[in-house]
């Protein structure tokens, strides 16, 4: 007999796996952004993925933002990418 999997945990298993496809999503409208020369094409390509990338990182009311799981994130070793986060998430706001 399988033990149920508790609310708490289902949420949180879905906040990752919709963050992570999030991420490909971003990852994915990049690498189309370097790729193309189609001004109209490189700017819908670049608000893709500024949405997608901080998507995770907001207030919704589906499945959460991903500060509730990491508090300090961004908390990258490189102050740089700290940056990178902070200027995509005011591009975004």
């Amino acid at each position: 007999m399988s033990a149920a999997i508790p609310l708490a945990s289902q949420k949180r298993l879905l906040r990752l796996i919709s963050a992570r496809t999030d991420m490909q999503y971003a990852s994915d409208a990049f690498r189309r952004f370097k790729e193309t020369d189609d001004e109209g094409a490189r700017y819908h390509l670049f608000l893709g993925m500024v949405v997608a990338y901080c998507r995770p990182f907001t207030e919704n009311y589906g499945v959460g933002s991903l500060l509730s799981e990491y508090p300090s994130f961004p908390d990258f070793a490189d102050a740089d990418m700290n940056i990178r986060h902070a200027r995509l998430m005011d591009l975004r706001n």
